[in-house]
């Protein structure tokens, strides 16, 4: 609740005062049939020099350029330049500029610019990697396998590394 003094006009030496009751608004539940993460209209900015600690959820963009500790499920992360991210991070798609550290699923692209790095438990639909830009720690790559001759057309096959280069199919090298 909040209460706000205003200045008086009429003249006199009484005070006026108006309080208002604000309430945040209920999260909408949104069916997802699409297998992509569900999740608020929001929009959230770590401001550079910012630093927040908890959880992060039911938004569509988080845009880091400060730092963040602890959960994050949204359907877009930017990690700016400067910024860093550490924890566990679940998104449909990442850019990252500045750090990522922690355990994250990305579930379509991991895109790793020049200033990036990510050093994570990690899986990843597409990846791109940018020159100069790193990644390292146990890795998961989905790829699917789009062939019509294949009797299991539009499955999926696991691809992983073990952070040492080493790449195996359907299971850890």
């Amino acid at each position: 609740m909040f209460t706000k003094k205003l200045s008086n006009t009429s003249g006199d030496d009484s005070d006026i005062s108006a309080t208002a009751q604000i309430t945040p608004p209920t999260p909408r539940p949104r069916p997802s049939n699409s297998g992509k993460i569900d999740t608020g209209d929001g929009v959230i900015l770590i401001g550079k020099g910012t630093r927040v600690i908890g959880e992060i959820s039911d938004c569509t963009t988080v845009e880091i350029q400060g730092v963040v500790e602890g959960k994050l499920l949204a359907s877009s992360v930017v990690i700016r330049e400067g910024g860093g991210f550490k924890g566990s991070l679940q998104v449909d798609q990442a850019e990252i500029h500045g750090v990522m550290e922690g355990n994250a699923v990305v579930n379509d692209l991991l895109d790793i610019r020049s200033t990036g790095t990510v050093a994570a438990d990690l899986a990843y639909g597409r990846l791109s990697v940018e020159a100069g830009g790193q990644m390292t720690g146990n890795i998961l790559a989905r790829i699917s396998i789009e062939s019509s001759n294949s009797p299991k057309s539009g499955s999926t096959e696991i691809a992983t590394t073990n952070g040492n280069g080493r790449h195996s199919s359907n299971g850890w090298a």
